[in-house]
């Protein structure tokens, strides 16, 4: 086998050959190299993230504390605004209840009133009674004053009349003149009940609304003179409470 030793010539173009390989690939590599700095892979970054714990969950549960706290802030206010309001109201009705009770308290005077004493009573005078002895009689108007259970009549006067107790009446009226004593001259207004719930006995009394000025004859002898006398006076008049008045004077 021969062995060929190739010359210097034919060295030369392969050593061209590979410097110029090699700095091929070297410019590839910086291209690359350059090309990765540039652009990062994502995944790279990815997993960068995550190594050191994944940021959004932080993020959102900073941003829910934020909000949760300002809403109590703000909740806080609106209580604080509706508890000063209240009190405000409370003070100013407490304020507009002492002021209504101060004015409704009497005014003090410089004399207590306990202290004062009482100012006697003015008794009312007694009504003027006639004196002497009366020597007529004149009649009055006759009043039906309660006719309870009768029929009632259609007018100013509802009560029925009975004209037979009317005669009875001012014929034992007439009679005064005679009694023992003897009556003062004067008014007397002389009353005949019939209550035939309670007793069916005539009952024969008198009453006084004559004027306070009015001269008025002894009412106790009326009585005591004309009550044996009409002790048996009926009436026809039907009802339970029957009450007739006759108003007289006597001069």
């Amino acid at each position: 086998m021969i062995v060929r030793q190739p010359s210097a010539k034919e060295d030369r173009p392969a050593i061209a050959s590979t410097s110029i390989v090699a700095a091929l690939c070297l410019g590839a590599g910086l291209w690359l190299a350059r090309g990765a700095m540039a652009h990062p892979v994502v995944v790279a970054e990815s997993e960068t993230q995550f190594a050191a714990g994944p940021p959004s969950e932080v993020e959102v549960e900073g941003e829910g504390e934020g909000e949760v706290e300002g809403e109590g802030e703000v909740e806080g206010e609106v209580e604080g605004e509706v508890e000063g309001e209240v009190e405000g109201e409370v003070e100013v009705e407490a304020e507009v209840e002492h002021e209504a009770e101060a004015e409704v308290e009497p005014a003090p005077t410089g004399t207590p009133s306990s202290s004062a004493p009482p100012l006697p009573s003015t008794p009312r005078p007694p009504p003027p009674t006639g004196t002497g002895t009366a020597s007529g009689v004149r009649h009055g108007r006759v009043a039906y004053l309660r006719c309870d259970g009768a029929p009632q009549a259609s007018g100013p006067f509802p009560c029925p009349r009975d004209a037979a107790l009317e005669a009875t009446a001012w014929a034992a009226i007439d009679q005064l003149l005679a009694c023992n004593p003897a009556l003062p001259p004067g008014q007397a207004d002389l009353v005949l009940q019939f209550d035939r719930a309670a007793t069916p006995e005539l009952t024969v009394t008198t009453r006084d609304t004559f004027p306070d000025d009015a001269i008025r004859t002894d009412a106790a002898g009326v009585v005591a003179c004309l009550g044996p006398s009409l002790a048996a006076t009926t009436t026809t008049m039907p009802g339970d409470l029957i009450r007739v008045g006759f108003r007289f004077t006597l001069d």
